[in-house]
């Protein structure tokens, strides 16, 4: 009887540690804790929404004029002006993009998130004509709030070279001697 109650009383600490890990694993983004990360979660969550719908005057709401945004680590625009070419150049090549946000994570004044994109080439991307085909792609961006909540910077990763394949183009290996 005691093996059994020593196995119980074990088996209910572990269950208890376990539960207590899942909590405090929880992200930041989930509940923020002051007024200021509620603010760049919100603002977080704009971004994402016009974002979705390509829409350059609400970005406008939730950035500085001056907002520098990288694509791969590659400056892509530096002003509210290029980032609005940027979301067009998009929408042009993919008019059904859909962006889909993971967990917001909060730390500082930065918000984390995981994203995917899909939708269909049936536009121009720059000088690649329209496939007509559809690709999805995962991502992930990091935005930098200054201190009354406005993104001053956007630094987007993804898969470029998932996209292009999906929409029927091939990398050739490099001629070598």
């Amino acid at each position: 009887m005691k093996k059994i109650t020593s196995h119980s009383l074990l088996f209910l600490l572990v269950l208890i540690s376990c539960n207590n890990q899942k909590q405090e694993s929880k992200p930041e983004g989930d509940s923020p804790k002051t007024s200021s990360e509620q603010k760049i979660l919100e603002n977080t969550k704009t971004h994402y929404e016009a974002w979705n719908k390509i829409d350059t005057n609400l970005m406008k709401t939730v950035t500085i004029e001056k907002i520098t945004r990288y694509a791969n680590g590659k400056l892509a625009s530096s002003d509210q002006s290029g980032l609005a070419a940027t979301m067009n150049y998009f929408k042009t090549a993919i008019p059904d993009f859909t962006l889909t946000p993971g967990d917001i994570i909060i730390k500082d004044d930065k918000s984390y998130t995981k994203w995917i994109v899909k939708g269909t080439n049936t536009g121009m991307f720059g000088k690649i004509p329209p496939s007509g085909k559809s690709s999805e792609t995962n991502g992930f961006t990091i935005l930098t709030f200054n201190d009354e909540g406005k993104v001053t910077q956007e630094e987007a990763y993804f898969d470029q070279l998932s996209y292009l394949e999906a929409w029927g183009y091939t990398v050739t290996p490099p001629k070598t001697k």
